[in-house]
């Protein structure tokens, strides 16, 4: 049985997804555009001279700057991008960073000369400013670009150290499934169990039977279960459902929502988004 699993080979290019991040992202390029500012003056914003002293003027004038590119990069993230770019790929991802290196730079001219009076509103001086204000954005993007991958990197190798071992020879293998009072049980082989749904106090546990799904239901507990079952081919997807991923046979979905798809089974399994990552993991590496 062939699984499509393309989605979870490789994650999509993308340097900051959340809300979160994009909110951290624009308070730190607020402030590193106004402490910037502030400490090496660059450009000429103090008519080059070497006597000169930060005034009141000079302060509000590069908190203002720094505003105006936390305001543009938030329209750029939350605006922009959701509803023009909705696949992320390595073009799109470039094509995002292209808008940023020119909306920012035209964001602070146009602030730039809205408290000059429109002194310097020529194209010369807006290509300059492009040139300047990139050279400028250079250092925090990679930044940004060094801290996010850092932090993949370190989630990944957490959920790598935590992934469960399957051993191939025990698909086949009988597991009794028992409720808490040992009164009711089930047998089956590992590699007909389907899915296992919470239901109050009690799971319902769906499995192959000549080739028809059939479920029985037993008085116990999710969590008695997955402890059980952990070192099997049968993990924790959602609060609700343990599915066995030997018979996923087909996924849907991204970083933000994601379902699965099981042989016979009619219904998508739901993925909750704190199990998305660690099961993309596990299937990437489990489905070879």
């Amino acid at each position: 049985m062939k699984t499509d699993v393309t989605l979870l080979s490789k994650d999509t290019i993308s340097i900051i997804k959340t809300r979160n991040e994009k909110w951290r992202v624009i308070l730190f390029f607020t402030l590193y555009v106004s402490f910037f500012l502030l400490i090496f003056q660059p450009f000429g914003v103090n008519n080059y001279d070497p006597t000169h002293h930060i005034s009141l003027d000079f302060l509000l004038g590069s908190v203002g700057f720094g505003l105006i590119s936390g305001i543009i990069i938030s329209i750029h993230e939350f605006i922009i991008m959701p509803y023009c770019i909705k696949k992320k790929t390595g073009v799109t991802i470039l094509t995002r960073l292209c808008m940023s290196f020119i909306l920012l730079p035209f964001g602070i001219y146009l602030f730039y000369n809205v408290i000059g009076n429109f002194h310097d509103w020529k194209w010369s001086s807006f290509f300059g400013f492009i040139r300047d204000v990139s050279l400028m954005a250079i250092l925090p993007m990679s930044l940004i670009y060094i801290y996010y991958n850092y932090i993949k990197i370190k989630k990944a190798y957490r959920i790598l150290l935590n992934k469960p071992t399957f051993n191939p020879s025990e698909e086949t293998q009988l597991i009794t499934i028992e409720s808490d009072n040992r009164n009711d049980s089930i047998i089956l082989r590992l590699d007909t169990l389907l899915y296992i749904e919470a239901q109050d106090n009690y799971v319902n546990v769906y499995h192959l039977l000549n080739n028809e799904v059939k479920k029985q239901l037993l008085r116990t507990t999710m969590k008695v279960l997955e402890s059980k079952l952990k070192e099997m081919t049968v993990v924790r997807c959602h609060r609700s459902y343990l599915v066995n991923i030997n018979l996923i046979i087909k996924v849907k979905g991204n970083g933000n929502q994601m379902k699965l798809f099981l042989p016979n089974v009619k219904k998508p399994i739901p993925v909750s988004r704190s199990y998305i990552s660690p099961l993309k993991e596990i299937i990437a590496t489990h489905h070879k």
